[in-house]
């Protein structure tokens, strides 16, 4: 079975099936200065979406925010290991835009979590995915950006089995 990180590698390679995603990061990225949060959201969106040609801060985070382990049976060595996979996507607010820029995020969320409800299994990372929670969605500044901001979260479960002592 597969370790957090191919699972977040497996959700990352996901989302890029969704067009004009943005740029996604298989982590929690911490900036030390503006040029290199701004760096880290800077995507050029592609023609056919959009805001196609622009440079506009649309960016994706991955990474596992908390790890359950839960004993099943100590009789036959199953347990159960639940990975929080939390999906931070910021994009940036444009005022006077058309389409307005909400609208736009809003659907852009949407379609990462149709892709991600496409393959409940993670590319067979683990062995159930819930379908992703949109557990917040409102505004945050990023990059000294004030950005559209949502977090994903998904409850990605494993059954390995625990070799006896």
């Amino acid at each position: 079975m597969a370790n957090p990180s191919d699972i977040i590698a497996a959700v990352a390679t996901r989302m890029a099936t969704v067009a004009a995603v943005g740029n996604v990061h298989q982590r929690h990225v911490l900036f030390h200065d503006e040029a290199a949060a701004r760096a880290a959201l800077a995507y050029t969106v592609p023609g056919g979406s959009d805001y196609a040609g622009q440079v506009v801060s649309r960016a994706w985070f991955i990474y596992i925010e908390r790890t359950d382990d839960a004993v099943l049976d100590t009789a036959s060595y199953r347990h159960r290991i639940d990975y929080y996979v939390v999906i931070r996507g910021f994009h940036g607010v444009m005022d006077g835009a058309t389409p307005k820029s909400e609208v736009v995020f809003r659907d852009l969320v949407e379609a990462v979590m149709q892709a991600l409800r496409a393959d409940l299994t993670i590319g067979a990372t683990v062995s159930i995915a819930e379908p992703p929670q949109a557990r917040s969605h409102g505004h945050a500044v990023a990059g000294n950006i004030l950005c559209h901001a949502a977090d994903l979260v998904i409850r990605a479960t494993r059954y390995p089995l625990i070799a006896p002592i």
